[in-house]
């Protein structure tokens, strides 16, 4: 075989190889194409209260549905705890391009008379810096860093239900007890509250049915065990 046809056979061989090379990285970016182009299908939020599905949604950027593969969990997770409100978040990827967020948010415990929002913790936030509108009791009073501290710390004790019933918050101390409020709760009732027995409040609704529909004074300032001690004044 002469020189010019081995260098012939030799310019076919490599040829064939560069074409066989670019079939398969065409074929291999093509398949990386439709794997990055694989978009989040359902996204599932829960534990949210104060924040809607949609607003969470929002917060994780994830409104356009983006590619499931290279979104990332721990970066979903700090964007959502960014958020003042929200305690933690904890992002998890499924099957089927599925994202399951779970939140947890901060109690809220009252808003004050200069519209600063206070949350467990003593955490606060002015009402204006917030994207959304939070339902809490008012603070109207104004109170020392002694009253306030220990009302911070009696309101831990309470449960999130009964926070939520209670409509204004005055401070009324008395010449005994000068940890003594008055809430005004959402349904009209007035209930007289200590700090040292905070925790009777959480009778609030076993208390209220009592009323049959009545309105009134519940005095749980002179709660003592269980729900003995514990008066109602009937208003006319």
């Amino acid at each position: 075989m002469s020189r010019e046809k081995k260098l012939k056979k030799k310019k076919k061989f490599r040829f064939k190889k560069f074409f066989i090379f670019m079939l398969f990285l065409a074929i291999i970016i093509t398949v990386i194409l439709n794997v990055f182009s694989f978009k989040i299908k359902n996204i599932n939020v829960t534990g949210n209260k104060i924040y809607t599905d949609t607003q969470i949604i929002e917060k994780a950027k994830l409104s356009n549905y983006p590619s499931f593969l290279t979104t990332s969990s721990i970066l979903m997770e700090i964007k959502l705890e960014k958020d003042p409100l929200i305690k933690k978040a904890v992002v998890k990827k499924s099957f089927w391009a599925v994202i399951n967020i779970k939140i947890t948010e901060y109690q809220s415990y009252f808003i004050t008379n200069k519209n600063v929002l206070v949350l467990e913790g003593g955490r606060t936030v002015k009402m204006k810096d917030l994207s959304v509108d939070v339902e809490a009791p008012l603070l109207t009073s104004d109170l020392t860093t002694v009253i306030y501290n220990k009302l911070l710390k009696a309101f831990s004790k309470i449960d999130p239900s009964i926070i939520t019933e209670i409509s204004e918050i005055e401070y009324t101390p008395s010449a005994l007890d000068k940890g003594r409020f008055l809430f005004l709760m959402t349904d009209g009732n007035y209930a007289y509250v200590t700090l040292i027995n905070i925790k009777s409040i959480n009778y609030y609704s076993k208390i209220v049915t009592q009323l049959a529909g009545q309105k009134g004074i519940i005095n749980f300032d002179s709660y003592r065990s269980g729900d003995a001690g514990i008066t109602i004044d009937i208003l006319n």
